[in-house]
């Protein structure tokens, strides 16, 4: 299945927004584009295209500028393009620009309630999973998980329940 992934740019926002509302409805964080159209943050993101149809979203930050950690940023997929490895081929993309920009971890944290095929193919792709149990809104409902994928080893393998500070992204 051939696939376009197209850099994030204003001209195609329209179509990342329309997916990331479709796919994360309580999220209130759209400032993250801002952030990255303005340099303010290392990050880069895409928008998936199938035969000239958008059909999914990814991207990725750097937690906290120290060129260690790399979360994965908005990655979904439309119910309507799913079941065909479209998944598997973006989360593969992504992962790759990650290791091109010499990151030591490729993270996310997810809700395992609401995202159960996302953690189905993040368990498949051999991702370490641990509890996200800190004491915030996102910790407290007991439904997220930190995933990890290492890339390079500096012995931080584990997230070990540190802060993921996104409280104010979430309408709880």
């Amino acid at each position: 299945m051939k696939l376009r992934f197209e850099k994030l740019t204003r001209q195609n926002l329209n179509d990342c927004l329309t997916i990331k509302h479709l796919l994360f409805p309580e999220s209130n964080s759209d400032e993250d584009y801002e952030k990255y159209f303005s340099n303010t943050a290392i990050s880069e993101y895409f928008v998936v295209y199938f035969n000239n149809q958008p059909c999914a979203i990814t991207g990725w930050y750097d937690f906290d500028n120290n060129k260690e950690d790399a979360f994965m940023g908005w990655f979904g997929v439309l119910p309507n393009f799913r079941q065909k490895g479209i998944g598997s081929q973006v989360f593969d993309f992504t992962i790759n620009r990650v290791k091109e920009h010499k990151y030591n971890y490729f993270r996310l944290y997810t809700d395992i309630i609401v995202n159960k095929e996302s953690v189905i193919l993040y368990t498949k792709k051999g991702m370490l999973i641990e509890p996200y149990t800190y004491d915030d809104a996102l910790g407290n409902t007991g439904n997220f998980v930190v995933f990890t994928t290492i890339i390079k080893s500096n012995g931080n393998d584990k997230w070990n329940n540190r802060p993921l500070n996104e409280d104010c992204n979430y309408n709880f």
